[in-house]
């Protein structure tokens, strides 16, 4: 039996039919496909092959999420056969993953299966983290991996040490003061920023002298509201240490006193700093936080939200913590959530920050998702993320942080195309405190959208020389085997179809070097490396 994979339409030869529709993944270009059975009347044809991710007719966000689920808000099946359709489901996976083994042992192969790098990478990225101690200010104007030099951006890192080192108390509240005078949307974005990055704790070490920092600053300028919402802040940082970010279950019991402990004392000092200056929603944000933490009612949670709205209607934090306490894994539900989302998306037009928070919900979802794989890139849900980052940045061009955002979640939707355009306007320069874990992680990426951009070129579009480019940045900026390999891939295509030898040694290097690294791709490169020289052999000989 023979199936054609539906991308890039080759032919891979199956020893026997499945018995039952299995999943399988191209060897060549990592599309996923279902493989049909064959009925007694279609042997010796060949067989169907789907798309696993048909188009979904459009509906709203909420709507796309509630109809692939027949469960309650609370994660609980309501359907009444509920026992029997999860002993179903548990029977037809069993079957599938036989089928798909019993496949791979038949044909004497096994195919690349694509997963996240996010997921799929062993080592930790706390092992190759580049770090960056910016307590004291930063050290170096730039940071070299790979050998490329990325220039960090100090934006507020520079408030640290004048706080922390300088005590210089007296500028930090002229910069507050500036910021909240100039009352509009991207002002108080930077506030915003401002008060987190002071505030976080960026190592253990530094507890003590951040708390006994903060302790002078609030006995020197008891009635600032300043010093007081700084420290309630680093109180929640200080709590979440403490906890860690893991599931509750995962948290130790000795752990929660000494949490809940922190969170009073965040939510004392934050309640003091409001009622010096109502008139700062930061207070009340973070009070949100608070909130989550101890499990406080919903109706404490919007007097919060309220008495911050009242003052600045158009505060990005405050929706996006309102919209962490609604998600399903807090104290809300996943209509809660998307139903606030819907809210903060229709003033979006007016205030282009409230349409990011949809895209978060979004991305919750895709977090938690287990029957979409991928949800944030599926055709009816992506075109709604572009959409709002499109729309951000036609009034926001200069934010530079918020690129960093939109890199990550496209990277997190397989929208590597996406991903590239906004790592070419970063280009070599990286900024503290995104979604990114580290310098590492940001660089590793941005290598892989190369690859997976230059993959398109290869595989789908046949532009072999043009793919090459990519391949070639790829490696320049993370020198792995899965850029070696398909660099020589490339290579390979091209020296191929114009029968050029120097292409074909240039694919026989490239693939020695994926060997060599015996990563992922090790198994997969000697294979290639076997195929091509029996290739050349025969061209040798024909010459």
């Amino acid at each position: 039996m023979k199936v054609e994979c539906p991308g890039c339409k080759t032919t891979y030869r199956l020893a026997k039919p499945p018995p039952a529709r299995v999943s399988a993944t191209c060897k060549r270009c990592g599309e996923q496909f279902l493989v049909e059975p064959q009925s007694s009347d279609q042997i010796g044809v060949q067989g169907q092959a789907m798309h696993m991710n048909p188009k979904i007719p459009e509906r709203s966000v909420l709507q796309q999420i509630q109809s692939r689920r027949d469960k309650d808000t609370r994660g609980v099946d309501t359907h009444p056969n509920w026992y029997k359709r999860k002993g179903l489901v548990l029977t037809s996976l069993l079957t599938l993953l036989l089928c798909f083994i019993v496949y791979g042992v038949l044909t004497g192969s096994t195919s690349i299966l694509y997963t996240s790098l996010i997921n799929s990478k062993k080592t930790s990225d706390d092992k190759n983290k580049i770090q960056i101690d910016y307590f004291g200010g930063l050290n170096a104007e730039y940071v070299t991996i790979n050998n490329i030099k990325y220039k960090l951006i100090d934006d507020y890192i520079k408030w640290v040490p004048i706080l922390y080192s300088e005590r210089n108390f007296t500028d930090i509240e002229k910069h507050v003061s500036s910021l909240l005078r100039d009352n509009n949307e991207q002002k108080s974005y930077e506030l915003q920023t401002f008060y987190s990055i002071i505030s976080v704790i960026p190592d253990k070490k530094y507890l003590n002298q951040m708390q006994s920092v903060l302790n002078e600053w609030c006995n020197k300028q008891p009635n600032s509201h300043i010093p007081w919402l700084v420290r309630g802040s680093f109180y929640i940082e200080y709590a979440w240490l403490i906890r860690g970010g893991g599931f509750a279950k995962t948290v130790e019991k000795s752990a929660w006193p000494k949490f809940h402990e922190k969170l009073r004392l965040a939510k004392n000092d934050l309640e003091r700093a409001w009622e010096l200056n109502p008139n700062d929603p930061n207070s009340s944000s973070e009070l949100i936080e608070v909130a989550i933490g101890l499990s406080l009612p919903e109706e404490e949670m919007e007097q919060y939200f309220q008495q911050g709205i009242s003052v600045c209607p158009w505060h990005f934090q405050l929706h996006l913590q309102k919209l962490r306490y609604l998600m399903p894994k807090w104290h809300g539900s996943t209509s809660e959530m998307f139903n606030f989302a819907e809210q903060c998306l229709a003033s979006s037009g007016q205030y282009p920050y409230l349409g990011l928070v949809m895209v978060y919900a979004l991305y919750e979802t895709h977090k938690y998702s287990k029957e979409d794989e991928n949800f944030l890139g599926r055709e009816d849900i992506w075109p709604t993320v572009e959409k709002i980052y499109a729309a951000f940045f036609e009034k926001y061009p200069e934010n530079f942080r918020r690129r960093f955002f939109y890199a990550y979640h496209a990277i997190k939707a397989k929208k590597y195309d996406a991903a590239l355009e906004q790592f070419e306007i970063i280009g070599d320069r990286y900024l503290e405190h995104t979604l990114w874990n580290s310098l590492d992680q940001y660089n590793r990426f941005r290598a892989y959208a190369y690859v997976k951009t230059g993959e398109n070129l290869l595989f789908e579009k046949k532009l072999y020389e043009i793919s090459v480019d990519y391949f070639q940045k790829a490696l320049k900026y993370n020198p792995d085997d899965h850029a070696y390999c398909m660099l020589g891939e490339a290579y390979m295509c091209s020296g191929g179809a114009l029968k050029n030898l120097i292409h074909l040694q240039e694919a026989e290097k490239n693939f020695k070097k994926a060997i060599q690294l015996k990563g992922p791709y090790h198994k997969y490169a000697k294979g290639e490396l076997k195929r091509l020289r029996k290739y050349m052999s025969k061209i040798i000989s024909v010459k």
